[in-house]
């Protein structure tokens, strides 16, 4: 007897994208309002951008305000004063966190989903951390620095910190935007509000994310590499509906293998499924070329 041949679902590129608009709120009728909306977009998404980045599919939380499928091309509209403000002022208020993340971009990620992203970080939750990874060359000399001088001066401005290490001007001041954004992706410190202590009357304000958020950083130490991986994956794609499986690797900058051992527990379970698409962009191409096969979130 010949064994029954498994049938691999079809779908239609189109109908991928009219499940983003809807679940990332693209749509003028279903867009965000209120003061509680930004948070609570972002707590079902878990992970979104403040404006779209070309070759990034994640939502944003400036297309879910302004009911738009398409990218900003007004930086006059409303909505983006509102994000704006949001980004400013929701992490000082332990809403989200927020800093550059996703491919070194500026990213709102939920408080729920934090502690999975924090559990895949060379972090253990405890503020002296970083002496260990530095020792080993995993942090930067400007990065450690920047560090300390945080953990000395509590949550600080960066014309503060700047001023603390004499990197104020020219390639100092350089080295100082790049540690900080290493430290942000490394999710060592977040930006937690706004100082108006400089000639602009605006910059950020800096805390060590274990001294901010204690709560979320305890959580990730009840979470193994597989699991948090499995959860990142699992709240992405059942959000964009379904993506190539090489695309995750590649957005998320994990080993390939990492996510196949996440995907092949979801898969058993049940929660997503194999397909094949059709029609549109269907190809997303990544560094590494054609993709391999897709998968899609089981409703």
């Amino acid at each position: 007897m010949l064994a029954a041949e498994t049938r691999t679902e079809t779908l239609q590129y189109r109908d991928i994208v009219a499940q983003r608009e809807q679940r990332w709120h693209m749509l003028h009728d279903i867009k965000l309002y209120g003061d509680d909306g930004p948070t609570w977009f972002i707590n079902k998404v878990g992970i979104s951008m403040p404006f779209s980045r070309q070759g990034l599919v994640l939502p944003t939380l400036w297309a879910a305000m302004a009911g738009r499928n398409h990218d900003l091309s007004n930086w006059h509209d409303h909505n983006v004063g509102k994000v704006w403000s949001y980004k400013d002022t929701a992490p000082g208020r332990k809403e989200v966190w927020y800093g550059k993340f996703i491919k070194n971009k500026p990213t709102f990620i939920s408080l729920g989903l934090f502690p999975a992203f924090y559990a895949l970080s060379s972090n253990y939750g405890e503020l002296d951390d970083y002496i260990e990874e530095y020792a080993d060359g995993r942090l930067s000399d400007e990065a450690k620095r920047v560090y300390e001088a945080v953990l000395k001066l509590g949550p600080a401005s960066t014309t503060v910190l700047r001023r603390e290490l004499g990197m104020q001007k020219n390639e100092a001041a350089r080295r100082f935007d790049r540690a900080i954004t290493e430290l942000s992706v490394g999710l060592k410190v977040m930006q937690v509000g706004t100082a108006n202590d400089n000639r602009w009357k605006y910059c950020f304000v800096y805390d060590a994310v274990p001294r901010h958020l204690p709560g979320p950083v305890q959580a990730a130490r009840q979470l193994t590499s597989r699991q948090a991986t499995a959860q990142i994956i699992s709240v992405y794609l059942s959000n964009a509906y379904a993506m190539p499986r090489r695309y995750i690797s590649y957005l998320f900058g994990w080993p390939e293998l990492t996510v196949e051992r996440a995907i092949s527990d979801l898969l058993a379970e049940g929660s997503l499924r194999e397909v094949t698409v059709e029609g549109g962009e269907a190809e997303i191409r990544t560094p590494k070329g054609k993709d391999s096969g897709w998968l899609a979130w089981h409703e």
